[in-house]
């Protein structure tokens, strides 16, 4: 990149859950694909899910609230990681969003699965999506 990124930091009222935002100017058109075929290449070892670039897509499989909002909580309770990419061709500029649990993807769940994978264990074991907290009770 010739333009240094610009992180777009987002606070609310929840306890876990967060949405972290880079706006990327001057960003080369084939970002997403590039995200999407690095995290391909992870199989079933990675965690993570490349969301299509389309806003209409992303609507109608139901990944933002209201039809507008990316919910921070969505992931809770889970190792997975959710990445958008939102492209402005016309002004070359890309928002990219990426959505996890920050108690669940955070430095934890990232050391759980690498020692999984250092051992020889299946990437996932151990870190599947925890029960919530009422079916703990």
């Amino acid at each position: 990149l010739n333009v240094s990124p610009l992180f777009l930091p987002a606070v609310g009222h929840f306890a876990q859950g967060m949405v972290v935002s880079v706006l990327l100017p001057h960003a080369p058109s084939g970002l997403h694909q590039a995200l999407e075929k690095h995290y391909a290449s992870f199989g079933d070892h990675g965690f993570i899910t490349v969301h299509p670039p389309h806003l209409d897509t992303i609507i109608d499989q139901n990944l933002l609230n209201r039809n507008n909002f990316l919910d921070p909580t969505k992931l809770n309770g889970s190792n997975n990681l959710d990445i958008f990419v939102f492209h402005n061709e016309k002004y070359q500029t890309a928002v990219l969003a990426a959505r996890l649990d920050n108690l669940g993807k955070g430095a934890s769940g990232a050391a759980v699965q690498n020692l999984n994978l250092m051992l020889g264990l299946d990437a996932h074991m151990g870190l599947d999506p925890l029960p919530a907290a009422a079916s703990l009770v």
